[in-house]
């Protein structure tokens, strides 16, 4: 039956639809790329930035909002149909590299994988950029040079570890000179775009990627530190099937084909490597570990019917792992929504992008780059300096990014004289303790 991937995509898109109006909080990345979208496209009047972030999704996001539609909804069912494509885009390798029914249990696989799932929801940039690097990976097997670094470099502006992608496709191009320049030119022509305007911005072409690297590093790492063999049993916990990777790349191996191989042995020892992990990460592989598998699966079980299993196996391993899709901030819409529909006069300082949303003014991240002792001195001090330009200041001690790192002993006094400072200049307009997390909103009643 032609029409089988089509009755798969569908089936997808049911799936992800029963769930696209549950509550879905807007989680921490996505809140600052919606904020630095509305940076974007109001020249600095609105929003929030961090440098650290690659460009495509906070100018998708904030086109979405500059045209006058809802960013959250909206970006949602644009996240859908990014992960469709991508599902859709892996069966095309696999059908192009082995056979329509490899294609089919790889992109069956990936589309009901639980994380791959979740993360249609989220405004994330895994998916998309996981979309572009897989059109890269077609149109390089379709032997179009320029449109697969084209495409290769929007995974790259998309989230920077994609750029593991060229490097292979280099690699893989070396013997062809000429379509290996091909390719790394037109990688270049929007690269170097940006890496320019990082050196004009902050007098450096690599800033953004410096500082995500030392994010990954420090920020919360006490929270997502986990072991190098974290997303082998990740990947295996969320469908077994995964396993019969292994038996794919003997076979791929054998037969000199090292495309596949390589892109999933590299993104799983560089991940593997770094100690921040998080089962998101795991988008960016899923789909050439997919493949892997699928060619597996077709070696060990030679029947047609072996694709409608692997659909079975999959959905039912899906509804066992189905999202909570947790609300982070339940019960605390007053605090983050507060400035919604007021009028702003002056800096607003967060210790949450959340928050930046619902401004209707330029907001400032407390909480940039990692924050410790060290940060905490510096903004008990500015606010001393710079308080009669201030208007609000937002400080949560448990959700926002004023978590104190263990080691730092004396984080937590000086997050108390951070308090102490806001509460000595400006009205405490709003308080609330719950457990162990206290928000405050302190106002400047002169603006």
């Amino acid at each position: 039956m032609k029409n089988r991937i089509w009755i798969l995509i569908f089936a997808g898109l049911i799936a992800r639809l029963l769930f696209l109006f549950k509550p879905n909080p807007v989680w921490w990345d996505a809140s600052i790329y919606i904020g630095m979208g509305k940076y974007i496209f109001t020249w600095g009047q609105l929003g929030i930035w961090e440098p650290l972030r690659p460009m495509v999704m906070p100018l998708i996001l904030g086109s979405i909002w500059r045209v006058g539609l809802d960013p959250i909804l909206i970006g949602r069912i644009l996240e859908i149909i990014f992960s469709l494509a991508a599902v859709y885009v892996t069966y095309l390798i696999g059908k192009k590299y082995r056979g329509e029914e490899e294609g089919l249990i790889a992109a069956t696989i990936l589309c009901f994988t639980p994380v791959f799932f979740e993360f249609s929801f989220h405004h994330y940039s895994e998916i998309p950029s996981t979309l572009f690097a897989l059109l890269a990976v077609y149109y390089f097997m379709g032997r179009s040079m320029i449109a697969s670094g084209i495409l290769a470099s929007l995974a790259f502006l998309t989230k920077f570890p994609q750029g593991i992608v060229i490097f292979v496709l280099g690699l893989c191009s070396l013997t062809r000179i000429r379509k290996c320049a091909k390719l790394c030119l037109a990688f270049l022509s929007l690269t170097s775009a940006y890496l320019i305007s990082n050196y004009a911005m902050y007098g450096s072409f690599l800033k953004p990627i410096i500082d995500g690297n030392y994010i990954i590093k420090y920020a919360g790492i006490w929270i997502f530190a986990q072991p190098w063999w974290f997303y082998m049993w990740e990947i295996a916990k969320q469908n077994f099937l995964y396993i019969f990777a292994l038996i794919g790349i003997s076979i791929i191996l054998k037969k000199g084909e090292r495309l596949v191989p390589l892109l999933a042995i590299i993104f799983l020892a560089y991940f593997s490597a770094t100690v921040h992990k998080e089962p998101r990460f795991m988008i960016i592989f899923l789909p050439y570990l997919a493949l892997l598998a699928a060619f597996g699966i077709r070696k060990v079980f030679r029947q047609r019917f072996i694709v409608y299993i692997v659909l079975i196996i999959s959905i039912a391993l899906l509804s066992v792992n189905l999202p909570a899709f947790p609300n982070a901030y339940e019960g605390n819409d007053a605090f983050f929504k507060y400035l919604e529909g007021k009028e702003v006069n002056g800096e607003v300082l967060v210790s949450h992008p959340y928050i930046s949303i619902y401004s209707s003014n330029l907001t400032t991240p407390m909480y940039y780059m990692v924050f410790g002792s060290d940060l905490a001195k510096y903004w008990t001090g500015y606010i001393d300096a710079n308080y009669s330009r201030i208007e609000y200041v937002f400080i949560d001690t448990c959700q926002g990014g004023m978590l104190c790192p263990p080691w730092d002993g004396t984080c937590e006094t000086e997050r108390e004289k951070l308090i102490l400072k806001s509460e000595e200049k400006f009205k405490k307009e709003f308080y609330e303790e719950k457990g162990n997390c206290r928000y405050y909103i302190f106002k400047n009643n002169q603006l």
